[in-house]
């Protein structure tokens, strides 16, 4: 699990240096379905911008819910924060 966390992350990352966002929003999917809460944040921050996906506020805040299930604060006030602002 841990090195195939790494392979997602390091090319998540080369995709970003290279701007590829679409690819970068696949490898996020990936991690995020694979458990990984922070893969949840990240792609739900892409749908929260539509950068890489179509912009989808409800999906990001479900990706964002789920990572703060996981454990990710990050998620949690980024939920918060959509849920006080209506």
């Amino acid at each position: 699990m841990k090195k195939s966390l790494f392979l997602i992350l390091f090319l998540f990352f080369s995709s970003l240096i290279f701007g590829d966002l679409k690819r970068a929003s696949d490898l996020f999917k990936k991690a995020c379905e694979g458990g990984d809460p922070d893969g949840c944040c990240n792609l739900g921050a892409l749908y929260a911008k539509g950068e890489g996906v179509p912009k989808d506020l409800k999906k990001a805040a479900d990706l964002f819910k789920k990572a703060c299930e996981g454990g990710h604060a990050q998620g949690c006030v980024i939920l918060g924060v959509a849920y006080a602002d209506g």
